[in-house]
């Protein structure tokens, strides 16, 4: 699935203060157009994927004095559903697999490069809750057709963000960093290797009110790739609309893929209920 869930938050390259806060409960759907499991190419692709992605998200400032600095926790539940068909020496069978598993625990410190201007260093950590060891071992015969909740090891992810509202109302930012991907597998005995990459991200917003609408895009990039590492350029549209003015809001969003190398293409929508102060 499109890792939205977390990317989506609103504070971007502007650190908060001690005392602000930023919370999110939500739900996002991600429909495959085909299923491209790690190491298959396009053509063989097989089946279709739906994921479901139930999760809460928080950060807040955490320096009372000074600098500024906060820390963020973002936790989903995964639910995906691989559908494709099973040959054996009796024919063919429509099958479908579905798992649901705790997903990766990300949680990341940001801290404010200069006193004024928003610019940032954002270190993530990513740790799975999950083990890709136990993903469909009550059906040994079928354990591989499964779809596993994430890549089942840690990733640290050090980025630097950069903003700018450049007239009243509108806003950008860029985000740019380094991927490095441990084979620090929890509870997974394989011999898959991850290679390190760059990440990047980027929005553009505008508040007219009572609601903001941004555009943007995100993605990851590795040189020399292993043939299960994960690459995509994926572009979204997300709104924040107030319900209760400057605090409750209702936060819709819809992204794809729009360029994939070990990863499926699909369409990707999600609805959250966040509240700031």
């Amino acid at each position: 699935m499109i890792v939205w869930f977390a990317t989506s938050a609103w504070a971007g390259a502007w650190t908060r203060d001690v005392g602000q806060v930023y919370a999110k409960a939500g739900a996002d759907w991600y429909d495959a157009f085909a299923f491209v499991a790690p190491g298959q190419s396009e053509e063989e692709a097989s089946g279709k994927y739906f994921g479901q992605q139930y999760g809460v998200y928080a950060e807040t400032g955490v320096i009372p004095d000074g600098w500024r600095a906060h820390v963020s926790l973002g936790l989903p539940m995964v639910v995906g559903s691989h559908t494709t068909v099973v040959r054996d020496v009796i024919g063919e069978t429509d099958v479908r697999a579905t798992t649901t598993r705790l997903g990766d625990l990300r949680a990341a410190a940001q801290v404010a490069l200069h006193p004024k201007a928003p610019l940032a260093l954002n270190v993530e950590v990513k740790l799975p809750m999950y083990r890709n060891g136990t993903v469909g071992e009550e059906f040994s015969n079928f354990a591989e057709i499964f779809p596993k909740p994430g890549d089942g090891q840690v990733d640290v992810t050090p980025m630097v963000f950069a903003g700018a509202a450049p007239w009243s109302g509108t806003f950008g930012e860029l985000g740019l960093g380094w991927r490095f991907r441990t084979e620090a597998f929890v509870g997974w005995d394989t011999d898959l290797a991850f290679s390190d990459g760059l990440v990047f991200n980027g929005k553009v917003g505008h508040d007219f009110g009572r609601v903001i609408g941004v555009v943007g895009f995100d993605g990851t990039v590795s040189p020399g790739a292993t043939e299960v590492t994960r690459q995509y350029v994926a572009l979204g549209a997300s709104g924040l609309v107030d319900v209760v003015k400057d605090h409750l809001a209702v936060e819709p969003r819809v992204g794809t893929e729009v360029w994939a190398l070990n990863a499926s293409k699909g369409l990707s929508l999600g609805l959250g209920l966040s509240w700031r102060q």
